[in-house]
């Protein structure tokens, strides 16, 4: 079992790394926006690209070339891809240690219930299952990294493309002077930003964002990978689900997390029946679906149970408490309002993104060479926020998620 809180802490630096990288492809779009405004070869490269690309297209040639070709023409793609493919290596670093470090902490913990129910520890380097769930799953998350990635940079090309467009237009016309153009173009890149498509909602989401919740799931089911192994080796036929403050409470049968979490459940796969006194396991936590146990952004966890000899780590009493569990923030004006510990995590996320939003915005602006005093307002507006709120529930401030660089 992998505790809830791991999937909070431990990707720090991963998410970092990417949001690091999201402002240093704004910076430099930002950047030759900038010097393109003032170059005298703006008109060709822009009226004659889709043409190019267009007979690019036309003569059989593959995407990559046309993206090599555009590239050199305005060394945008190129200056993205050095900062993607340095972000990635280091990423692939992290990304390995991550996993083998959740799990060992994983098994560690598997192994202290197997030891108490009178069976010997399991060695996950002597388990050969084990250590193929484990290289799994780092390789599907070095690719979801390089594909991810991969598509920001084409991206962003296209978003400075777009953008560059749009403000020489508005030079040209005479309508918009230099300054206002570029101010504008700065802002409609910031408004848009760097993202990514993703599939499992139909939406494009930013990098950092889209990178993390594939780490965090990715994590999370090679754990369960792991436990499932170590159930299989050592016959168990009943798991204990993790639970945690703050878990999902909408949604019907599986999809709401806090009905199922921190109880015993039977496994009928692992024993071979379909009745116990247990509620089924699969049925009940909807394990292995997107919106289930072990699903997109989902931090539980399950270890193996042996009834009769296995303690239970969750209450009932516990559990209550969790679901009971709200926090009072006190608004601008005074008054105040009750949140359970779901809608007060997800609320704390979301000023968390606004901060960093107007970080962004504001690095952005000052290498575009423009006034930043509305974002700088911005930051200690959200910041204050932030504050407030932690202060006013009591919840913790977590100063790793409001950082950009």
């Amino acid at each position: 079992m992998l505790h809830p809180d791991y999937l909070i802490g431990n990707l720090a630096d991963i998410e970092l790394l990417m949001a690091d990288l999201h402002t240093d492809i704004l910076k430099t779009l930002s950047r030759q926006l900038s010097d393109r405004l003032q170059t005298a070869g703006v008109v060709e490269v822009t009226s004659t690209l889709r043409r190019r690309v267009e007979s690019a297209q036309g003569v059989g040639l593959a995407i990559s070339d046309i993206e090599r070709h555009l590239a050199s023409r305005m060394n945008v793609e190129f200056a993205i891809r050095d900062s993607v493919n340095a972000t990635v290596t280091m990423s692939q670093m992290a990304i390995r240690e991550l996993f083998e470090d959740a799990a060992i902490k994983s098994i560690t913990y598997d192994n202290r219930i197997f030891v108490e129910a009178g069976l010997r520890p399991i060695e996950i380097r002597q388990s050969p299952a084990m250590m193929t769930a484990l290289e799994a799953g780092i390789n599907k998350q070095f690719g979801t990294v390089r594909r991810l990635t991969g598509t920001t940079a084409i991206n962003s090309a296209g978003l400075f493309e777009r953008t560059l467009n749009v403000a020489y237009n508005k030079v040209v016309a005479g309508t918009h002077s230099y300054s206002e153009a570029l101010s504008e173009g700065v802002d409609a890149m910031l408004s848009e930003g760097v993202r990514t498509f993703n599939y499992a909602s139909g939406r494009s989401i930013s990098i950092e964002s889209a990178i993390a919740m594939n780490i965090r799931t990715g994590v999370a089911q090679t754990a369960g990978e792991i436990t499932k192994q170590g159930i299989i080796e050592r016959g168990a036929t009943h798991v204990e689900v993790s639970a945690h403050m703050g878990a999902r409470n909408i949604g019907d049968g599986h999809q709401n997390h806090e009905a199922w979490q921190g109880k015993v459940y039977f496994w009928p796969e692992m024993a071979d029946a379909t009745e116990d006194e247990f509620p089924d396991f699969i049925e009940t936590t909807g394990y292995g679906s997107v919106d289930g146990l072990l699903g997109v952004n989902c931090r539980h966890s399950y270890s193996p149970f042996y009834p009769g000899v296995s303690t239970r780590r969750w209450t009932a009493e516990q559990l209550e408490a969790y679901s009971a569990k709200t926090y009072t923030e006190t608004l601008l004006d005074g008054s105040k309002r009750e949140l359970c510990a779901y809608e007060a995590s997800q609320h704390l996320r979301y000023l968390e993104r606004g901060l960093r939003h107007w970080k962004r915005r504001k690095e952005v602006q000052e290498v575009a060479g423009l006034d930043a005093e509305v974002e700088k307002k911005k930051v200690k507006a959200w910041s204050t926020r932030i504050k407030q709120f932690t202060e006013s529930t009591g919840m913790r401030r977590q100063l790793d998620r409001e950082r950009i660089t």
